[in-house]
């Protein structure tokens, strides 16, 4: 899988600072974000990015938590209605 580097510092101006990288990155594509810091902002710009059709799932994930099966099923799921209806349209 590919790695996108990110710089190593908390939330500035309302942005994670991994957002940058990952905007870039993933250009038009669907996204299943999971993380244990947003900026805030990221989740404007997802609502930005389903509204013009494109698949865009942000999760927050709790540090001292971490990764659990709720958030794995959440993405499954997500991956069963939002990306599945691009695909439908003929969207990739």
């Amino acid at each position: 899988m590919p790695v996108i580097e990110v710089p190593n510092y908390g939330p500035a101006f309302g942005w994670s600072p991994k957002g940058g990288p990952i905007r870039r990155w993933i250009n038009d594509r669907p996204l299943a974000w999971l993380d244990d810091q947003f900026g805030g902002k990221e989740y404007g710009w997802a609502a930005d990015r389903r509204t013009d059709g494109i698949p865009t799932l942000i999760m927050p994930v709790g540090a001292g938590g971490g990764l659990r099966r709720q958030h794995i099923d959440a993405v499954l799921a997500w991956l069963d209605t939002d990306v599945a209806a691009r695909r439908r349209q003929g969207t990739p």
